[in-house]
């Protein structure tokens, strides 16, 4: 087998020409050769692989993440450690969210904030900026928020190891999620959990997973079941259910994964039900009239008084309204005035904060 006494350099970006010292080497005619893996585990062989002087050189391929790579000959391999600094990126979800949306993007060769890690989108003027909320999960899997400049539209850009860049081979889109949904619930039944939700609107909408778990921080959720889109794509509202025949005893917590048809996909908030009770929001908004004429109005249903936050967004991300309303216990109707807004004509997304509660409704003017 082949004998490794030198690797220079150990790190390096993708390209970079890598040089082995050491014996037992191979041509490429007797089986020569060097390989890495990329981050489906399967071998890339590195480019340019020749010996000369007795060494082995060779270019780091593309897609090759760090770990180790192999020198093979006819009678065996030796594997040395190598750090590939180029980030791969392979997929990010969702690949359509509103400002302020998390996204989890998954690959190989990410490092931490600490190391010059970092996850940043175009803004308007073709310029980068950083993300919001960065977090390392793994070589594998970083996440962070979308910030309130990002552009409409653009590559999402990592960087890694030593200042090297990779941006995403697809756009990432500002706009409304391809599923608004404005509720979802759980009650007991005489069967075990009625799980209610409703969408205001659907895109390229395939199924929805339902999902529980018995310990939301240390625990792991899993599937129930799978309920199937009604609509595929509709404007229209559009309720589901699905029954939990063997609930868990105590707390039981739920969340709906959201998948679309080209397999994107999204979570909604966590509901909790105890001993028969459902733990959910104390407040109720419902806008009206929609589409709006002049001014808009907002019927607030809550069981404690305090502040409202709305806010109004174009589908394209951009804020055009927001302010805070003071509302009393029980039923009031916020005025919200026509110059206030200062809307033309289009969809928005209106958002509501109350108790910790957020809704959010798709308006028409």
């Amino acid at each position: 087998a082949p004998v490794i006494s030198t690797v220079t350099p150990t790190r390096a970006p993708v390209g970079t020409e890598v040089t082995v010292t050491g014996s037992n080497f191979s041509t490429a005619a007797n089986n020569g050769n060097v390989i890495f893996t990329d981050p489906a585990g399967n071998p890339v062989i590195a480019d340019n692989y020749r010996i000369e002087n007795g060494s082995i050189l060779f270019n780091v391929p593309a897609n090759a993440v760090s770990g180790s790579f192999i020198v093979q000959n006819q009678y065996g391999n030796t594997s040395t450690p190598f750090t590939v600094t180029t980030p791969i990126v392979t997929t990010f979800n969702p690949t359509r969210a509103p400002i302020g949306t998390e996204i989890i993007v998954k690959g190989a060769n990410f490092v931490s904030a600490e190391e010059g890690g970092r996850m940043q989108f175009y803004n308007n003027s073709n310029q980068l900026i950083d993300a919001e909320n960065y977090q390392f999960v793994n070589p594998n899997e970083i996440k962070g928020t979308v910030p309130s400049e990002a552009a409409p539209s653009g590559q999402i850009t990592i960087t890694g190891a030593d200042g090297q860049v990779t941006a995403s081979s697809s756009n990432f889109e500002v706009g409304t999620l391809p599923v608004e949904l404005v509720d979802f619930t759980a009650s007991p039944s005489e069967r075990g959990v009625t799980l209610s939700w409703e969408t205001a609107s659907e895109r390229d909408n395939a199924y929805f997973e339902v999902q529980s778990t018995t310990d939301l921080k240390g625990g792991q959720f899993k599937a129930l079941g799978q309920v199937d889109s009604k609509a595929t794509n509709s404007s229209v509202a559009t309720a589901y259910k699905f029954e939990d025949a063997s609930p868990a005893g105590g707390q039981t917590y739920y969340r709906l994964k959201q998948v679309d048809l080209n397999g994107s996909y999204e979570y909604s908030k966590v509901i909790v039900i105890e001993r028969g009770t459902v733990h959910k929001a104390s407040t109720t908004v419902i806008p009206f009239p929609n589409p709006v004429l002049s001014k808009l109005n907002l019927n607030v249903e809550t069981q404690k008084a305090g502040q409202l936050k709305v806010s109004v967004y174009r589908t394209t991300g951009n804020k055009v309204f927001e302010q805070v309303f003071f509302v009393e216990t029980g039923r009031t109707s916020v005025e919200i005035q026509e110059e206030q807004l200062s809307l033309s004509p289009g969809v928005y997304i209106l958002t509501t904060q109350m108790h910790g509660k957020t809704t959010h409704h798709r308006i028409v003017k």
